[in-house]
């Protein structure tokens, strides 16, 4: 992997962050990108209306819709919507001539949930309807939200040890990311959208005279990280006291990926991921909240096995579970469980448990929206390609500083 070819693509961005409350460049061009590729089957669609108006019309009327205040950037078709229909968005297009910012709404949902945007509208209209299905409303909250991104630094230490076959090696992570969050509120709905940039996680091995680690063992980067979280307070079930019942959404997009594994001499690099997961909010009370998730993911990338000179390439497809406990806003347990499959023998299997304190704002000279997290975590991860096994327990204490 060339590190100057990463280092020149990583600073692009930068000029980006200087409007942090309008929809950037950076941001605009992963909005393309995200409808060209996993929403690509929307934009397909969308772009068959110009055929459509070239036979039944006089062809059709361009117009490029760029929101300053969100990263939506689509090309409207300004002829009538055909059929006598309402106003529609699909993918990198929108059909109708009105409604511009409402359909660029739709577009983000698109970008976000790629492959599975069109059955979860199908579902949403045959469940609530077209005038009360969240679908339209999540495309008012995006359309109205505007900018209002803040940018965030986020810096974790965490002092641990890595075992890997029956020996275990002392070691310090260091992780960094730049972010820029978006939380937002309304019609029923809750949102958030992470952009972090030049995410990065650096394990350092503790000096000892008897380690056999002379180098960096595990280095591992995304240009960006995409997060979204969406809660939909729509589930009509009659709960006593302070129970409640709410349905969400979560995806995760990476963006140019370089994993670097000294331990088994493994590189991981992805141009692009897109994960999916829908699930289940239910809070006991006020103070306790269950959550879990079930999800489908998609990723374009190649595997290098040095020590066994091989080498995979192509799509992978993966599948993920999560399950988390929250007590008081503060204290949260975590399990999650992914598996990637790529080709017919490699896989790679990653399950993580942890617990999370988390402090909002704890210096008061910080940004409102800072926070410190004391976490305590266990991954272990399994690369498995032509019968080869290779395994890794990793346990770590962090302390996690946004701000």
């Amino acid at each position: 992997m060339n590190y100057l070819i990463i280092m020149l693509v990583a600073l692009m961005p930068f000029s980006s962050f200087a409007k942090s409350n309008k929809g950037n460049t950076a941001k605009k061009i992963v909005h393309l990108f995200d409808n060209a590729t996993v929403g690509a089957v929307q934009t397909v669609l969308g772009a068959s209306h110009i055929v459509w108006y070239m036979i039944f019309d006089d062809g059709p009327e361009f117009q490029v819709h760029n929101d300053e205040e969100t990263e939506v950037i689509q090309m409207g078709i300004e002829n009538s919507p055909p059929f006598f229909s309402g106003a529609y968005s699909l993918g990198l297009f929108q059909v109708g001539g009105y409604a511009h910012k409402h359909e660029g709404g739709h577009s983000v949902a698109s970008a976000t949930l790629g492959p599975l945007y069109l059955p979860t509208v199908g579902l949403s209209y045959l469940a609530e309807g077209h005038g009360g299905s969240f679908i339209e409303d999540w495309a008012d909250l995006e359309a109205y939200a505007g900018g209002n991104y803040n940018v965030m630094n986020d810096f974790t230490v965490s002092p641990g040890k890595i075992s890997v076959n029956g020996k275990d090696y002392n070691v310090v992570a260091f992780k960094y990311s730049l972010n820029e969050e978006q939380n937002a509120k309304g019609y029923g709905l809750e949102s958030q959208k992470i952009y972090r940039w030049f995410n990065t996680n650096v394990i350092v091995p503790l000096a000892n005279k008897n380690s056999d680690i002379e180098s960096v063992p595990v280095v591992e980067f995304d240009l960006l990280k995409k997060e979204f979280n969406l809660i939909i307070d729509n589930v009509a079930i009659y709960l006593a006291g302070d129970q409640d019942l709410r349905w969400q959404i979560k995806t995760s997009q990476e963006y140019l990926s370089y994993d670097q594994n000294k331990f088994h001499d493994i590189v991981r690099m992805k141009a692009a991921s897109w994960q999916a997961s829908y699930g289940l909010i239910y809070n006991i009370n006020d103070q306790i909240q269950m959550d879990f998730n079930v999800g489908v993911g998609a990723a374009v990338e190649s595997l290098k096995f040095d020590s066994i000179d091989q080498e995979r390439r192509g799509m992978s497809l993966g599948a993920k579970f999560d399950f988390n406990i929250s007590f008081e806003e503060n204290y949260k347990m975590t399990y999650e469980y992914e598996k990637w499959t790529l080709g017919s023998n490699t896989t790679i299997t990653e399950e993580f448990f942890g617990a999370t304190y988390q402090r909002n704002q704890p210096f008061k000279f910080l940004h409102k929206n800072s926070q410190l997290k004391l976490k305590l975590g266990k991954k272990e991860i399994e690369y498995e390609t032509n019968g080869y096994q290779f395994e890794e327990d990793r346990i770590d204490f962090g302390l996690e500083l946004t701000f």
